[in-house]
């Protein structure tokens, strides 16, 4: 009954990855060389009903070119201008202002709510901790894949939240499957209480850390103009995020399973300049997207209230997740504290490294030597 249970779920899951990713496929099939429309174009119809997102100018040259049904073209064509915000197939942009926030904010939120719900289901019905971090971080890219448009500047912010989370998401999902249960859930999820709230908290962790992106996507763009040196700033800042983030995970995984570490505290590497570079990683990760996003919600909108009331909720991503971090370092809302005095307690060494190494941001010496150490 379980396994079926399971099976049940995964196909639900599975089912609502290609509810996001349908339409994208819809768009790489109608830019198709001609050979090939026979075979591909009773997909295209099956798919047309999905809201895909054209001009009227792109929809009319593709389909004389590829020589598609007048009834397909008018399926396909959106009476849409080039600085049109990004349509949701759920709300349509304001007329006043021009923002279509709320679109795909709901449209985020949703698929948000249905893959913790998920996550949510399972924990309740299985002892398992496989698919915690698998759901938790895969939600981010089931919204970056959701979210991409026709604006290459968000599609930027796309790729690098989908890439992060593909990266993360299956880097920890190949660590539950060699480490086993985690310590750090097993008494959490167990009750039923506990398994709403950890999946509740990962729900405002993934709708918090994509405020800039979600807030940004329904915001009108100017194709032709050039990417600004703030977006180039996120992009060097998210690059280097994640680099640090990868390397700290890559350099402590290596340090557990050497069998000659087995009792000790991983302080190599990156690991020498923070208790917690991977988070500090990941800090950096989304003070990039920020930097991305902030020049179109700082500009792309009339109202002077608007464009401070969306800068405002956008940083609260960055503003959340150092909370978030500095929680769990210092054990306020995670037992990795204790648990880590217990194991490691009686090292004076780890006592000295606790009292002197900072728990997440490096010091200034400190990172630059870790910058030092990955880059030059």
């Amino acid at each position: 009954m379980r396994g079926r249970l399971q099976t049940t779920l995964t196909a639900v899951f599975i089912a609502l990855c290609l509810r996001v990713c349908a339409p994208k496929a819809a768009d790489l099939l109608t830019t198709a060389p001609t050979f090939a429309l026979p075979k591909v174009r009773d997909l295209v119809q099956s798919l047309s009903p999905l809201d895909l997102h054209y001009s009227t100018e792109i929809g009319e040259a593709r389909c004389r070119e590829a020589r598609i049904a007048p009834s397909l073209a008018h399926t396909m064509q959106k009476n849409r201008s080039r600085t049109t915000p990004r349509r949701s197939f759920w709300i349509a942009p304001s007329a006043d202002t021009g923002v279509d926030s709320a679109g795909p904010m709901l449209e985020a939120t949703v698929l948000m709510a249905a893959v913790n719900l998920l996550g949510l289901c399972i924990s309740m019905l299985t002892d398992t901790h496989y698919h915690v971090d698998l759901l938790g971080t895969g939600a981010f890219a089931l919204v970056a894949a959701a979210t991409f448009g026709e604006d290459h500047r968000q599609n930027l912010s796309s790729a690098a939240i989908f890439v992060w989370a593909v990266k993360l998401a299956v880097y920890l999902f190949y660590r539950s499957l060699q480490t086993g249960h985690d310590e750090r859930l097993r008494g959490l999820l167990s009750s039923a209480s506990g398994a709403f709230f950890f999946w509740t908290a990962s729900f405002l962790w993934c709708w918090s850390a994509s405020l800039p992106h979600t807030l940004a996507a329904g915001l009108p763009r100017d194709k032709e103009s050039p990417p600004s040196t703030m977006q180039f700033i996120g992009l060097a800042l998210f690059a280097v995020g994640f680099t640090i983030e990868t390397m700290a995970d890559w350099q402590k995984w290596n340090f557990k399973q050497n069998p000659t570490n087995q009792n000790r505290f991983c302080d190599i590497g990156l690991w020498k300049f923070s208790q917690h570079p991977n988070w500090f990683g990941n800090l950096l990760v989304w003070i990039g997207i920020l930097g991305l996003n902030l020049p179109a919600l700082s500009t792309q909108t009339s109202s002077v209230f608007l464009r401070g009331g969306l800068i405002a909720g956008a940083c609260a991503s960055p503003a959340f997740l150092a909370s978030i971090f500095y929680a769990q370092a210092s054990g306020a809302v995670s037992p990795a504290v204790s648990l880590a005095q217990m194991k490691y307690g009686s090292d004076s060494a780890f006592q000295q490294y606790v009292e002197t190494v900072p728990l997440i941001l490096p010091t200034l010496t400190g990172f630059r030597e870790m910058f030092f150490a990955l880059f030059v």
